[in-house]
């Protein structure tokens, strides 16, 4: 379990993101640290007691704080998205001015795609590929890590995000393929190390084969388009009509967010149900896009529904792989990740315990460790492989 309010780890984690904010805040964090140490340390009786005598110091009237928290809970649920919204947007807004992070826009010829540019001037670069419903956003936690010692970009797939969504158009992957091939062409990023979760995992596999000039190293978490079929995994919910994506109520979605988060990562109040808005506004959206891909497909015997998978085609992977794996992965077991591994002739393989299918999420910080040393003891690379394709 992650002890989000014990005193050290949030003294430590919110010391840690004062690090890369201005000056200023930095002056003010360090001359706040004790007060906050102090604060942190009180027992319930001592936060009730400092509580009152703040209320009584602000002429507030005690009593009224209960009506001002039923007033909360009782507010309407639009009330609390827009609420929630405006939390999750200055979350948002903190966390790329602490990163000195710039938003960006490449027009390709389906549409536009939004990226993110952490530049801080390093020899190496990392691109982030987020999974399925995520966008650029999700890298911010690990991006935190990496900044020291990398650059880091973050885009947001074609049909997720800010980026393009046309209906008409089919979202696997040799349309990604093509749409990431257009994308380093046309935004110049040049060659990059790549880290993927779950589709952006599968999504960087296949930058790798096309455009294996570009791809210098592949760490992929809780990957998916691998499969063994010696386990179940989602996606034989997705055979039998499940999609886990799709929800409508408020409970269906904290049944979501516990089976994609083992250590589920702390949300102010209202930013669940403002998530959770966003999904349901998703819900036929993320139907169709797991309609093309597996749509008509009942049976995981039948050698079509074997071609979804890359696992055919991961000994043409050249570039440098470390695979790391929540071991409390709910999506896809371990043994998909052991799977990978032995098919990828150049990889590497990490479990990560008490953790689930958002490895950059639940565990940062170990990721980032484990990608620093894979990427500092890669042998120097030849960077004239041609592009290939599936």
């Amino acid at each position: 379990m992650i002890k989000f309010f014990e005193s050290d780890t949030l003294f430590q984690n919110v010391s840690s993101w004062a690090d890369h904010a201005d000056e200023k805040l930095r002056v003010w964090w360090q001359k706040q640290s004790q007060d906050v140490r102090t604060q942190l340390n009180r027992t319930p009786a001592q936060w009730s007691a400092l509580a009152k005598e703040q209320a009584r110091v602000l002429d507030i009237d005690w009593v009224n704080l209960g009506k001002l928290k039923t007033s909360l809970d009782s507010s309407s649920f639009d009330a609390k998205v827009k609420a929630g919204g405006s939390m999750y947007r200055t979350y948002i807004k903190a966390a790329r001015h602490w990163l000195g992070a710039e938003v960006f826009e490449v027009e390709l010829e389906a549409g536009p795609i939004h990226y993110w540019v952490a530049d801080k001037g390093h020899p190496e670069t990392i691109l982030f590929l987020h999974g399925f419903a995520d966008s650029k956003d999700g890298a911010y936690a690990l991006a935190h890590h990496l900044i020291k010692d990398f650059n880091v970009i973050a885009i947001d797939l074609p049909g997720f995000g800010d980026s393009f969504r046309h209906p008409e158009l089919m979202y696997n992957s040799e349309s990604y393929g093509k749409w990431l091939d257009e994308f380093i062409n046309k935004s110049g990023i040049g060659a990059v190390h790549v880290v993927g979760n779950s589709l952006g995992g599968a999504m960087a596999l296949k930058l790798a084969l096309v455009r294996p000039d570009i791809v210098k190293s592949l760490s992929l978490l809780n990957t998916a388009a691998i499969i063994d079929f010696n386990h179940e995994s989602i996606y034989d919910e997705i055979l039998l009509g499940i999609n886990l994506f799709q929800v409508r109520t408020l409970d269906q979605f904290e049944e979501f967010w516990a089976k994609v988060f083992h250590r589920q990562p702390f949300l102010p109040p209202f930013v669940k149900e403002f998530l959770f808005h966003q999904f349901r506004e998703n819900h036929d959206w993320y139907g169709q896009l797991v309609d093309q891909t597996f749509g008509g497909h009942t049976d995981k015997s039948d050698p079509e529904y074997f071609r979804l998978f890359m696992n055919e085609h991961l000994h043409k992977v050249n570039a440098p792989s470390l695979i790391i794996w929540g071991d409390r992965d709910k999506l896809f077991p371990v043994a998909y990740g052991r799977k990978g591994h032995a098919l990828l002739k150049n990889s590497s393989f990490v479990l990560l315990n008490d953790v689930g299918h958002a490895p950059q999420v639940e565990a940062p910080q170990l990721v980032a460790k484990h990608m620093k040393t894979f990427i500092r003891n890669l042998p120097l690379q030849d960077t004239k492989a041609e592009p290939s394709s599936l």
